[in-house]
């Protein structure tokens, strides 16, 4: 994974906190890869989302495993990555933890109007 000087920041939040933004910027400003975990959903994640279906457990923690493991490859490829996902649950961001513990996990919050305002521009997105 990487060289030892590699790094990786981890951008997460609420939908429409505005992760992305944050992610594209330090890719802007620091030359890092950017992932958005979102560009990359697992078949069945989609499946869900188009169905209007809700994700269960193990659709997440199969999600979660999928993009620990593109992380590890663009690791392995680019030596700076910042990644852009939700990371809702703690057991998510723990599993991130103990697969990259060099990585800086940055926190992206905003009031609840902009997120509302925000998720209701972007029509068909997940959120």
């Amino acid at each position: 994974m990487g060289s030892s000087t590699s790094q990786l920041i981890i951008v997460f939040g609420k939908s429409g906190a505005g992760k992305t933004f944050i992610g594209r910027q330090i890719s802007k400003s620091m030359g890092f890869y950017f992932y958005d975990g979102d560009s990359d959903l697992t078949q069945e994640v989609k499946d869900a989302i188009a169905a209007k279906q809700p994700f269960t457990p193990e659709m997440r923690d199969r999600l979660y495993r999928h993009l620990v493991n593109k992380t590890k490859e663009l690791l392995a490829s680019n030596e700076n990555v910042v990644f852009s996902q939700a990371l809702f649950k703690n057991e998510h961001r723990e599993l991130f933890f103990k697969n990259f513990p060099q990585a800086k996990f940055v926190w992206v919050e905003t009031n609840n109007q902009v997120i509302a305002k925000r998720l209701q521009s972007r029509g068909g997105h997940i959120a």
